[in-house]
């Protein structure tokens, strides 16, 4: 059986200012790096167009809203000497955008209007005969429809944020510490996403989804899968969104590593039994009890089960055991007096330990996933950050030899 973390109604905001930022990049990239724009306005004669400056970001429902300072310059030779040519523009755009059923992202930009900062400064001025204001004007017009592929293009690149996340190291290990400088490795694993359409809410961009993952006990150095990437599945519309809920399903077979773990992690728990640990099996007993398996050695040389009902209290998040009972075996262990101090030891030792205070080993666990999730890198400008805020057990219970856990929680995801 596997186990598994659903998470559910999760949403990935990017700010505005985010967004503005890898624009600008972009934009500067296709203009002045990648293909600048050059115009030929006679005989080779060639006046270059480049990004100078801030590029102005803006988004309303599904129209972005870009304004792009451009220089305008060229120096070249002619029979009366050097000439040159200077000015600055402002080239207004407005891109609708078009996100389909598969998350490809279509725009079409429209340059609205071309704004003249300042007049063509064209030298020596005899030139102005040769090569008027207006043909150079015609000619950056003629521009116009390239230059509004290039936002398009910048625009693509920017907003295919699943194309981002689909980036990202999925498999991964966590460390969980339990003191004494143990700890107890599991290694994570998408199954699947399923992802919402975007929406566009304020100053920020909205990806509603869903994910399922796989998780295992794990090895501090496990192999990894780096090329691994979830199944995807694009919903056709976007859901009200309620609080994000986490789903835990564990099979209890699978306890019995972790629980070896944190009484290794404990030294007193053996101390106080005068008997080692060797192994933890847990398992399903009846159809709500559970038994917990120890095999042990030394004044307790043989196996002791403890068995009962759990019961979690779902507001103190304290784990007690209801019919709490004991079975030892062993051979010849009980005939002595050592060896019947010894259980009774044990068993007051355990009934002490109940009931459990679960809310630190959570807390303990979720500062380590929040320590995960902002660890996440898409590429050199755009990380993740998250953090899972205030939660509340909504349910726990025990069945078929399942453990069930649903939280409930403010969980914000960015792209930052």
């Amino acid at each position: 059986m596997e186990n598994y973390i659903l998470i559910n109604h999760l949403q990935v905001e990017v700010e505005k200012q985010k967004l503005s930022k890898l624009i600008n990049k972009e934009i500067n990239e296709k203009f002045n790096e990648k293909d600048p724009l050059e115009i030929d306005i006679s005989d080779n004669k060639v006046v270059n167009l480049f990004v100078n400056g801030e590029v102005e970001f803006d988004f309303r429902e599904d129209t972005i809203y870009i304004v792009v300072p451009m220089s305008i310059n060229a120096a070249f030779e002619l029979p009366v000497g050097t000439v040159s040519v200077d000015a600055q523009i402002r080239i207004h755009t407005h891109s609708k955008l078009d996100i389909q059923s598969d998350f490809n992202i279509d725009t079409t930009s429209s340059i609205s209007e071309v704004e003249w900062v300042s007049d063509l400064d064209i030298h020596p001025k005899i030139v102005d005969m040769i090569i008027p204001d207006g043909l150079i004007k015609s000619k950056i017009d003629d521009q116009l429809p390239k230059m509004g592929e290039k936002i398009d293009e910048a625009i693509k690149k920017v907003l295919n944020i699943p194309q981002l996340l689909m980036k990202v190291a999925w498999e991964r290990v966590v460390n969980i510490p339990l003191g004494d400088q143990h700890s107890l490795y599991i290694k994570l694993k998408p199954d699947f996403m399923e992802m919402e359409p975007i929406e566009v809410k304020e100053d920020r961009l909205l990806l509603g989804s869903n994910t399922k993952w796989f998780f295992e006990n794990s090895t501090e150095h496990a192999e990894l899968e780096e090329k691994y990437v979830p199944k995807v599945q694009y919903l056709p519309a976007s859901v009200e969104h309620e609080k994000t809920r986490i789903y835990v399903h564990l099979d209890l077979a699978d306890l019995g590593e972790p629980a070896y773990q944190i009484i290794q992690a404990n030294p007193a728990i053996e101390d106080a039994i005068h008997s080692q640990v060797e192994k933890v099996i847990i398992r399903m007993l009846g159809e709500d009890g559970i038994a917990i398996a120890m095999r042990l050695k030394g004044i307790l040389n043989g196996g002791l089960s403890v068995v009962g009902i759990p019961r979690l209290n779902k507001k103190t998040l304290m784990l007690d055991m209801e019919n709490l009972r004991f079975d030892f075996s062993g051979k010849n262990m009980l005939s002595s007096l050592t060896g019947n101090i010894g259980l009774s030891v044990a068993k007051t030792f355990i009934r002490k330990k109940f009931p459990i205070d679960l809310k630190p080993i959570i807390d303990k666990i979720i500062l380590e996933t929040n320590a995960n999730i902002s660890e996440i890198e898409l590429n050199d400008d755009m990380a993740v950050k998250g953090r899972i805020n205030d939660y509340t057990v909504e349910d726990f219970k025990i069945e078929k030899g399942v453990m069930s856990i649903t939280l409930a929680t403010d969980l914000a995801i960015q792209l930052v």
